[in-house]
């Protein structure tokens, strides 16, 4: 156990290094599957089958670039957090047991990478708000009317309905 430790010591730049690699190649695996899988229609990416099936090549090059610009900001976001833990936890081990050095080694993560990481979560926490609002609206009650009527008395009806072309009544 012991020989095993001294070789994490000695080798610990080589050890982060090739899980910086595998991690990087695991990302480029995932990204791949993702793409394969949405260009044949597989899994959440499956097609309704009454969906219109269009063969243009400009729309199938149009709906990859979507879907792969779509996929890469997810992609992105999730390589910079895990950028952010890495350096983090690399930084902190290099510090040792000394309270300054942790708190320098903190404060040099934090101020490099800090900034990105607010943007992050800033964005997803807007794009959860704004879909949060769009069901709001699409499954809210209709808005009431309060009519006055000639006796004095308040009536409210129950929805507005938008105009509708009526058919003509026979006379």
């Amino acid at each position: 156990m012991s020989s095993t430790l001294t070789w994490l010591a000695v080798n610990h730049d080589a050890v982060i290094l090739l899980a910086e690699l595998l991690a990087s190649l695991l990302a480029v695996v995932m990204a791949l599957t993702v793409i394969l899988l949405w260009a044949f229609g597989v899994g959440r990416f499956r097609r309704p089958l009454n969906a219109p099936h269009t063969a243009a090549l400009r729309y199938l090059i149009t709906e990859a670039l979507t879907k792969i610009i779509n996929d890469f900001r997810h992609l992105l976001a999730l390589i910079l957090v895990l950028i952010f833990g890495g350096a983090l936890g690399y930084s902190l081990f290099e510090a040792g047991p000394n309270l300054a050095n942790i708190k320098e080694a903190l404060q040099s993560v934090s101020a490099s990478l800090g900034g990105l990481i607010g943007s992050i979560i800033g964005y997803y926490f807007g794009e959860s708000k704004g879909r949060a609002e769009a069901m709001a609206r699409s499954t809210a009650t209709p808005p009431q009317v309060v009519v006055q009527q000639s006796d004095g008395e308040t009536a409210i009806s129950e929805e507005i309905q938008p105009a509708r072309a009526r058919p003509a009544e026979a006379e």
